[in-house]
């Protein structure tokens, strides 16, 4: 059996044609010698369209060693707005794993390229000579990418060879998508008019249906009144209407040939530092060669000549429309469904549950220890401390138990703990995990049927809803902080300091409230004030640290005396409050008595110079008398009489 080798493929993105075409090609060479494919979507460096399309680039520091075995990075896309001295630094910081460029010549690197000004040249050259065009616009790129330079020089060399020539105004910048060729063109119709060419050319096939689709919804026809071109013949190119015509670059074949030559070097052979590819322009419906009553699947060559096409994917794309509405309503469902504050431990026990349902049959979620606040860069700081949040894989039975502790590792050593996703030779695609300007770690998994646009999408919704779930769970642990120290606080400032007990403050709050609960349950009790005896002899003879003592003592002779629910708190140097709820006169005597046996037992057992006593004045509270400090005074009141008494007493002795 062949080494399963684990390729990785850079590219901008895995939601467009010419990266599933790619892919493709990839793929059918992996699948013939048992490699493993992992696919980093990295987006296009310092684009200027997407303002957090930066953090895409998180991804590229997954690739290393430990990850990947041999490289593939289709630097036809990344070289749009970065020079190529920046370009060619950016690709050898992967040496030495072995690597091949896709796209564009990089020196010192494997390149496999398109034969790009060939195909181009006769397109153009077709459209002169037998379309009769004279009047052409251009759909170019803004940036500095090099196919689109050579394509562009091809296109206007065969307007010079042909004594043509092209006005500036003439020339659109998109950047390689539909939607600005769509928006060039509406410029440009409100600064010179309705677009009066023969025919438009674009650089790519995804900006050429653009440029159909403004026309079509001006009423102008295609190719009757302007005929469009594009360049790269994804599979899409002969299934609109019209079908368009384009130049084939070959994109599947160009993914073959640069997993095949990775392979060989990884096998320790050699290959050519520049493998060309060759390009054809391939004539359809867009531009009149295939009759519009004729089956948009019909391709030509320049020469008029039939060209093959794969009939299975004809098949298909009869039904992909209704295919991929149902996917898209799915995702949709899952985006409502997901719309609820949840903690990371509720989202962790759902998560599996939510991806299976996208036809994935392995995945795992790693969640950096420490989120990352980011501005732009240029190479992402892969933090050495990560957790598996989740994972299962259904080709070998395997699912992480939702109750169960988190496996941490470092990625800058592996990807993923060994083990968490069997190699089966199949692909896998890498998203960073990341919303605005936060990274949360990414996301593995081996895609199913969906549409690979629809799982970009959807890569984009689970980022958000583990984005949502983080914070929540952040400000949830923020406010339990806040109320513990918030409890903290409180408790501190209504504690004395030296007994433990409600001071002033927390006696006066807890005792009111005390006193309204029971007589809201219609129950009643006694505000009873504490004075100690002879505490100002205790501090005199003995010293005031014999007196703290002797109040701590007390403290703790009212709390052994009195019930854990009653309320005791100490409300002046040596005065005490006490409430008491649902109790009565005669279990109030009781009371008393129990006070008196145990300072007498701790007078006899303390080993102290001193003895302690105290004086008790009570007042039973009700609907009609129910003010905490009113009562206070009114048992104060009774309190001296008890002093006054105890006195009297001790005299008559």
């Amino acid at each position: 059996m062949a080494n399963r080798f684990r390729l990785g493929l850079l590219i901008h993105d895995y939601g467009n044609e010419f990266s599933q075409e790619l892919e493709a090609g990839i793929m059918a060479f992996c699948q013939h010698v048992n490699c493993t494919l992992y696919v980093f979507p990295i987006g296009e460096r310092h684009s200027p369209y997407a303002i957090y399309d930066y953090q895409k680039r998180a991804g590229a520091a997954l690739v290393n060693a430990n990850s990947v075995d041999g490289i593939l990075i289709a630097t036809g896309t990344q070289g749009n707005f970065i020079t190529k001295d920046e370009l060619v630094a950016f690709i050898k910081s992967y040496y030495p794993i072995p690597t091949i460029s896709i796209g564009d010549v990089i020196p010192g690197i494997p390149s496999v390229v398109p034969d790009t000004g060939n195909g181009m040249y006769d397109m153009v050259q077709h459209l002169i000579q037998k379309h009769k065009c004279k009047h052409f616009a251009l759909i170019s790129v803004e940036g500095q990418s090099a196919v689109a330079q050579i394509r562009t020089e091809a296109f206007m060399k065969a307007l010079k060879d042909n004594n043509l020539t092209i006005e500036d105004k003439d020339i659109l910048h998109g950047h390689f998508t539909y939607s600005s060729a769509m928006l060039e063109l509406e410029k440009y119709e409100k600064q010179y008019g309705v677009p009066e060419f023969d025919a438009i050319v674009a650089l790519n096939d995804e900006m050429a249906f653009g440029c159909i689709d403004f026309l079509t919804q001006r009423h102008i026809s295609v190719p009757d009144q302007v005929i469009v071109a594009g360049y790269d013949d994804t599979e899409r190119a002969s299934h609109t209407t019209p079908s368009l015509s384009t130049v084939s670059q070959s994109i599947y074949l160009q993914g073959y040939a640069a997993a095949e030559s990775v392979y060989s070097i990884l096998a320790g052979g050699s290959v050519p530092d520049v493998m060309p590819v060759p390009t054809n322009a391939v004539c359809r419906q867009s531009c009149g060669c295939v009759p519009p009553l004729e089956t948009s699947f019909a391709t030509l060559s320049v020469s008029g000549e039939p060209v093959e096409r794969n009939r299975l994917r004809r098949i298909n794309s009869i039904s992909e429309w209704a295919e991929k509405k149902n996917q898209i309503i799915s995702i949709v469902s899952y985006q409502n469904d997901t719309q609820l504050e949840m903690t990371l431990d509720d989202l962790r026990k759902r998560m599996n549950r939510d991806i299976r349902g996208f036809e994935i049959s392995g995945a795992a979620i790693v969640l950096y220890k420490e989120a990352v606040e980011t501005e732009e860069f240029e190479y992402f700081p892969l933090p050495s401390k990560a957790y598996v949040f989740t994972a299962f894989d259904d080709t070998v039975g395997m699912e992480m138990n939702p109750e169960s502790k988190y496996i941490e590792f470092n990625p800058q050593d592996e990807i993923l703990p060994y083990g968490m996703l069997s190699d089966t030779g199949e692909r896998k695609y890498v998203f960073p995990i990341y919303h605005c300007s936060v990274q949360y770690g990414y996301m593995i998994f081996r895609p199913g049927n969906f549409d690979s646009t629809l799982y970009t999408i959807l890569c984009t919704s689970f980022s958000s809803v583990i984005a949502a779930s983080y914070s929540y769970t952040q400000a949830l642990l923020e406010r339990q902080k806040l109320t513990r120290n918030n409890s903290e606080l409180l408790h501190i400032s209504h504690t004395d300091e030296m007994t433990g007990l409600l001071n002033r403050r927390g006696y006066m709050q807890h005792g009111q409230q005390t006193i309204m609960m029971s007589l809201d349950m219609n129950q009643t009790g006694f505000v009873v004030f504490g004075d100690m005896d002879g505490l100002k002899k205790i501090n005199d003879t003995w010293g005031h640290d014999a007196g703290d003592r002797a109040i701590r003592a007390e403290a703790k002779i009212l709390q052994k005396t009195f019930r854990a629910t009653d309320v005791i708190g100490r409300i002046g140097g040596d005065e005490f409050g006490i409430i008491t709820v649902g109790m009565d006169t005669k279990s109030f005597s009781r009371i008393k008595t129990r006070l008196k046996k145990f300072c007498k037992e701790y007078n006899e057992s303390s080993g102290e110079p001193f003895q302690i006593s105290i004086s008790l004045g009570a007042v039973q509270y009700s609907h009609e008398n129910d003010n905490l400090m009113v009562l206070l005074n009114e048992a104060d009141s009774l309190l001296y009489v008890e002093k006054r008494r105890k006195k009297a007493k001790a005299v008559a002795k």
